[in-house]
């Protein structure tokens, strides 16, 4: 049985740089495994896009006071609804079940949050089989060349390189209270 207190401190603009570098490690596994490549990933300047954004609030996740993550929410509370916009375990603590102590952390932040949104990119599995097996949400549609998201926010600019962001999964959670 795991017993970890999880806790999810406010992140200050100071921090940013440390916070960007922390989930970049965390995706780099998956990235140089898929594309054979040790580019930073998501960009610095979309990680700093989504922390500037005054809907958005940022966190540092903590266990038993470690520093095990950190993730960034949108709760849209005319909807009641609230979308995961960044959220990462580092690397170091995979494994552990910290992930998914850190993701009931933020449910119970939100406790009116009716519906959870998400995407991932297509290739990372690890993130597809915790999100489905291990929390409970859905996979609700595939974005693609096929399929292009009809979400501005989701649409790659032309001419930019996506690696994988041109196909991601968007998974919905409704929350039974």
């Amino acid at each position: 049985m795991i017993t970890q207190n999880i806790s999810l401190l406010p992140l200050l603009p100071p921090q940013w740089p440390q916070f960007i570098s922390d989930l970049q490690e965390a995706f780099s596994p998956a990235l140089k495994k898929e594309f054979k490549t040790n580019a930073p990933f998501p960009p610095k300047e979309e990680i700093q896009a989504t922390l500037s954004n005054a809907e958005n609030e940022a966190y540092h996740i903590f266990s038993d006071g470690q520093k095990i993550g950190g993730a960034v929410v949108k709760y849209l509370s005319h909807q009641h609804k609230a979308c995961l916009e960044l959220f990462f375990i580092l690397p170091q603590k995979h494994g552990k079940g910290l992930g998914q102590l850190a993701w009931q952390a933020l449910e119970a932040q939100y406790p009116q949050a009716k519906t959870w949104e998400l995407v991932t990119p297509y290739f990372e599995k690890r993130n597809i089989h915790f999100y489905v097996n291990k929390c409970g949400f859905r996979i609700v549609e595939f974005v693609n060349k096929y399929h292009p998201s009809s979400n501005p926010h989701y649409q790659i600019q032309e001419g930019e390189n996506p690696l994988g962001r041109d196909e991601f999964f968007r998974f919905e959670k409704i929350v039974n209270r």
